[in-house]
């Protein structure tokens, strides 16, 4: 007999182990109509409430190995979409809010380990500062996720790495404050108006994405 969680996965969709078309996720040249970005952005909603799916069978896959290789697959195949969409140069804008709102999601309810050596992902944390993002509110969601990876507890598991994530946590958290750092050990900072004003408009971009 199917445990009730099993249940639940199995009959949220006809095939629980095959998503969404994720190519349609991929940014390609030619693919910039309002028909395309309008088809992208809403399979990105989906899959953000598919999250909750994700992390029911998450949960099972602890408990049935043999679910763990799809499970591994799927988030994989999803991470590896979103990120692509936030580092092509010159996305809609639409899409990497959609792309950002989904990652923090993933990281935030599903919360996979799987992801932590995911190489597409884990390339952000040194290249999140070079991005460009829309609006401070996108890179506000994509520090969030990275941050999630670092800090919150893996489901189901007893080894959590702690002291390895601790020690990426402190280096993420030197790169993204580099620059409001910067502008405080600055000659002159204590008493120059403008400094001060510069030095607090580096704060919104990174404080609160941890909250």
């Amino acid at each position: 007999m199917k445990c009730k969680c099993e249940k639940n996965c199995t009959s949220t969709t006809r095939d629980p182990l095959k998503g969404p078309d994720l190519h349609e996720l991929m940014p390609q040249q030619g693919r910039d109509d309002h028909l395309s970005l309008f088809r992208q952005a809403h399979i990105l909603a989906a899959l953000k409430a598919w999250c909750h799916w994700l992390a029911k069978l998450h949960t099972v896959s602890l408990k049935h190995s043999s679910y763990e290789p799809q499970c591994r697959e799927l988030t994989s195949r999803i991470t590896i979409s979103a990120t692509a969409i936030l580092r092509e140069e010159n996305t809609p804008a639409p899409l990497v809010h959609s792309a950002a709102h989904f990652l923090s999601t993933l990281t935030g309810t599903v919360r996979p380990p799987s992801i932590w050596k995911l190489k597409e992902f884990t390339e952000l944390y040194t290249c999140v500062e070079q991005l460009r993002f829309p609006s401070e509110e996108d890179r506000k969601l994509v520090v969030r996720a990275l941050a999630n990876v670092l800090l919150l507890h893996w489901p189901g598991l007893s080894e959590q790495r702690w002291e390895e994530r601790q020690k990426h946590l402190s280096k993420f958290l030197r790169d993204i404050t580099a620059q409001f750092r910067l502008v405080r050990a600055a000659e002159g900072f204590q008493t120059s108006r403008e400094m001060q004003v510069q030095g607090t408009e580096e704060v919104p971009v990174w404080q609160g994405c941890m909250q």
